[in-house]
């Protein structure tokens, strides 16, 4: 007999009971608003990535899922306003 079994999830050093905890499905067919907003905004002038950017800074998401496309938004968004700084002043 081996000195560890696994039992399922532990909590505190005790094994927890009940039904597995399913997370819902994110919107958009599975890839969150955020990566839609940075997918959409190679398509509509990049006016979804300032939303994504909007959404990450100054709303509060609850699905931490959501998160990494938000950023993406941010950083592209950052870069475009670099490469749009730099180009001006060529």
């Amino acid at each position: 007999e081996t000195m560890f079994k696994s039992y399922g999830p532990v909590v505190q050093g005790r094994p927890v009971e009940g039904r597995p905890v399913r997370m819902r499905r994110l919107p958009c067919c599975g890839l969150g608003m955020g990566w839609l907003l940075f997918i959409a905004g190679f398509f509509l002038a990049a006016i979804p990535w300032y939303i994504g950017a909007f959404v990450l800074i100054c709303v509060r998401v609850h699905d931490h899922r959501e998160k990494p496309g938000y950023v993406a938004c941010t950083v592209a968004v950052s870069y475009l306003s670099d490469t749009t700084t730099i180009l001006c002043y060529c």
